[in-house]
């Protein structure tokens, strides 16, 4: 058991994982089990902040997941699709080599590994916490054209490149950034 993982360790930190090797049916079993698992830490979520009474909170929690790719509305949104984002990778990488996906367990490794990803979901948070502002300004620019007398298809190319842009380049930072603290997570010996 500890063979496997140091090898698990070896191939995660230095950025291997065998999820290119899965057929289109595998890659969607794979994906629907993920996203069962996500919506359940969703609706959990959302639940709790109900229960507590924190009403205003459970949007933000219950659109944790798109809030990865897309604006979110407050700060606790924002770190809250981080988080999403830390446990849909760490879910995407155990998979990856042959794991178990299972949420608890993912939530128990996401503890585990803490020390950097901690860090890294506070980074995240603060990039999209910068690219919202960026977004923001960005969309009045697109506002302004959208009154122009530009033609209709020209000004929806300019506004499906604003959403698609914003949403890539958001979704790309996350991945970077966590990518870049479960390698060294696994690189200094975290967990193997």
């Amino acid at each position: 058991m500890a063979d496997v993982g140091r090898r698990l360790a070896s191939s995660v930190a230095n950025g291997r994982t065998e999820l290119g090797t899965l057929g289109f049916h595998e890659q969607l079993l794979l994906a629907r089990k993920i996203l069962l698992y996500v919506v359940l830490l969703l609706v959990i979520a959302w639940l709790a902040t109900a229960v507590i009474g924190a009403t205003e909170l459970a949007p933000c929690l219950l659109f944790g997941f798109d809030g990865i790719a897309f604006d979110q509305v407050s700060i606790v949104g924002m770190v809250w699709s981080s988080i999403v984002a830390a446990v849909v990778l760490l879910m995407l990488v155990r998979a990856g080599h042959g794991g178990r996906v299972m949420l608890f367990d993912i939530l128990r490794e996401l503890a585990a590994r803490s020390a950097w990803l901690l860090p890294a979901i506070v980074a995240v948070t603060a990039l999209h916490v910068a690219l919202s502002a960026g977004q923001s300004s960005v969309k009045g620019v697109v506002y302004l054209y959208w009154q122009t007398s530009a033609p209709y298809s020209v000004k929806n190319l300019v506004y499906l490149a604003f959403v698609l842009g914003f949403a890539s380049l958001r979704l790309w930072v996350t991945l970077a950034v966590l990518t870049f603290a479960l390698r060294e997570s696994y690189r200094r010996g975290e967990l193997t």
